[in-house]
């Protein structure tokens, strides 16, 4: 690739910019640019540096697979599967100090500053916010102040419960207990949750995973795993992601939801009912399973960094946005095409929510419960769809629900 090609990237559509890196340089379509550099995301999780116009490029040592990265006007930060950020680029002010950092779910770039948002959904950021405010980072700052010591920090609606992770690392069940799905007040060192219909599954902050519930499909095998940076729950299948992208699933395979051997470079994971769906490093998304309705025709989607699988559908959230769906439209809940600005999208039995970036929720679908009753939502940075109800996580670690009160979900 020689400088002036390098150079014009700066004029073209990101389109054009997006197919001339996959073409050209063989590497999956991920570039962000900085100042006069460079840095490109390949498949493997590896990053290669380009500086100069393009006359130099190396790939960067010693780190972990990268899953995502950003930029700044001058510097750019890289989030790994391991939960670290590590950035190169100007540093004047700071925006570069994040070595320390740990356990990062997402990460973000201002011009000058960089911003962490961590599996507690506490946030850390180093460097200038803005044009005036000058922040003294050194490695990091909290904002806001972390939650408080039993503050809920993640949520999973299942089938007739829900589940609340604590900072503390400590579970708490709602509703129907027949199953014994809701036998989780004695974990501990819990980071995320997944309810599934008839069971739950709670991931430990050293990688392995621990169940409670019905287990007639053998959902609840999952002693043994180890690496695991997320969960999801099925009908009768649990599904869990290790940290080199790769994806293992136990359970009924009846329908094929449970044949994700194969996947690769995975970095998110969703499973319901009986199909799983997986989100690549790339961008483009897998399925595997129960294909009745077309849930699992994800194949030619591209530009997704957020997934969710439904009762005989899929959603997937655009890096612009916008809300692709396919499968089953009963009540009207693929009905996503014109909603915008989603960061993040749950699908329930029969209705579709929508979290959107400045923090309030659109619903779809059957409301008979009134689980779609979510206008007037605030501050929301996580949200959970059940069976017939809606819970909403606040940035304060408030929950608000909507819907069937029936086994007081």
């Amino acid at each position: 690739m020689n400088g002036d090609v390098f150079e014009s990237l700066y004029y073209l559509s990101d389109e054009e910019i997006l197919k001339l890196v996959k073409n050209s340089l063989n590497i999956r379509p991920e570039a962000v640019f900085f100042g006069e550099s460079a840095l490109l995301l390949k498949d493997d999780g590896t990053v290669e540096y380009i500086i100069d116009n393009g006359q130099k490029r190396h790939r960067l040592k010693g780190l972990d697979i990268i899953v995502k990265i950003v930029a700044g006007k001058n510097h750019a930060a890289m989030l790994t599967a391991d939960g670290k950020v590590a950035a190169i680029g100007d540093n004047e002010h700071g925006q570069c100090n994040v070595d320390a950092w740990t356990n990062v779910r997402d990460v973000f770039a201002g011009p000058y500053s960089t911003i962490g948002l961590l599996k507690n959904n506490s946030v850390v950021f180093t460097g200038k916010l803005g044009e005036s405010k000058q922040v003294n980072a050194a490695p990091s700052v909290p904002a806001p102040a972390a939650p408080p010591s039993r503050a809920v920090t993640g949520i999973s609606a299942g089938e007739n419960f829900t589940l609340l992770v604590y900072s503390d690392g400590t579970v708490t069940g709602l509703g129907d207990n027949k199953y014994g799905q809701l036998n989780v007040r004695n974990w501990n060192n819990i980071c995320e949750v997944a309810a599934g219909n008839f069971c739950s599954v709670g991931l430990k902050e050293n990688g392995t995973v621990i169940t409670s519930g019905n287990n007639i499909g053998g959902q609840c095998d999952t002693n043994g795993w180890i690496d695991i940076i997320s969960v999801s729950a099925g009908f009768y299948h649990t599904v869990g992601l290790k940290r080199n992208g790769t994806v293992v699933a136990v359970g009924r395979n009846n329908d094929g939801q449970c044949d994700v051997g194969d996947w690769k470079n995975i970095r998110m994971i969703s499973a319901r009912h009986l199909h799983t769906v997986g989100l690549r490093n790339n961008g483009t998304v897998v399925a595997a399973g129960y294909n009745n309705a077309g849930q699992c025709n994800v194949e030619k989607w591209k530009d997704i960094v957020s997934i969710s699988a439904g009762r005989f559908n899929t959603f997937g959230v655009k890096r612009d946005g916008t809300v692709l769906a396919v499968g089953d439209n009963y009540r009207d809940r693929c009905n996503v095409g014109e909603w915008s600005d989603i960061i993040a999208v749950s699908a329930g039995d029969y209705h579709t929510v929508g979290l959107k970036r400045n923090g309030s929720v659109v619903a779809v679908g059957y409301n008979n419960e009134g689980q779609c009753n979510v206008q007037g939502w605030k501050n929301i940075i996580a949200v959970s769809a059940g069976s017939y109800h809606t819970v909403g996580l606040q940035s304060d670690g408030t929950i608000l629900v909507a819907g069937s009160s029936r086994s007081k979900k």
